[in-house]
């Protein structure tokens, strides 16, 4: 009894795992999409940016 319980259960599993994996759509994006993407979101790469301007605006700031 415990083994057909097991075996409905794992079905189950298998079935919505199924189902989830057909609504998913497949994305393609071309290579400016995922640059501009990496770019709004990769941490570092902000930091960086950040830095940038402000070495930027002392270095305005220091020929005042």
């Amino acid at each position: 009894m415990a083994e057909t319980r097991c075996l409905t259960r794992a079905a189950a599993c298998l079935l919505t795992l199924g189902a989830a994996a057909f609504c998913q759509t497949p994305a393609t994006f071309t290579w400016e999409q995922l640059r501009d993407r990496f770019e709004r979101t990769n941490p570092q790469l902000l930091a960086g940016k950040l830095n940038i301007d402000e070495a930027r605006a002392e270095e305005i700031t220091a020929y005042l």
